[in-house]
């Protein structure tokens, strides 16, 4: 069993072949893909496509989050409907949060009370720092 849990299958540019990307996948051993979502945009459409592609032989799934270099974007409001989300039984982690050190090294506050483990994002940078998870959240 082979899982890819980082592909942003719900981007426009995969519209026109999905499904022969998916069955692709499932030839190599693909069972199951995590799609990060990096806004609250992108990550109900990531949602959106995993309940339609819930049963199939290579099932999506969803890391919630916003991406490192959206962060000063985050609102208490934000955190609020990020929590929602992450609820939903189609979403496996928090993901596209950590530093990122792309464009800026913005991050999600470190403090976490979410149901899902995290999916850290450390492009091109040091994990020096990293939170290193104990035990899974209740």
């Amino acid at each position: 069993m082979l899982i890819d849990t980082h592909a942003h299958l719900h981007h426009t540019r995969f519209a026109d072949d999905l499904d022969a990307t998916l069955a692709r996948a499932t030839e190599r051993g693909v069972t199951a893909v995590i799609m990060p979502g990096s806004t609250l945009e992108d990550s109900r459409a990531a949602i959106a496509l995993a309940e339609r592609y819930a049963d199939t032989p290579c099932a999506l799934y969803v890391a919630v989050g916003i991406h490192p270099t959206e962060a000063d974007s985050l609102t208490p409001a934000t955190l609020a409907e990020l929590r929602e989300l992450a609820a939903h039984p189609r979403v496996v982690a928090i993901g596209e949060i950590g530093p990122a050190q792309i464009r800026h090294s913005s991050a999600l506050p470190s403090k976490r009370s979410w149901r899902s483990p995290p999916s850290y994002r450390c492009r091109s940078s040091s994990t020096t720092g990293m939170p290193t998870p104990t035990s899974s959240p209740s």
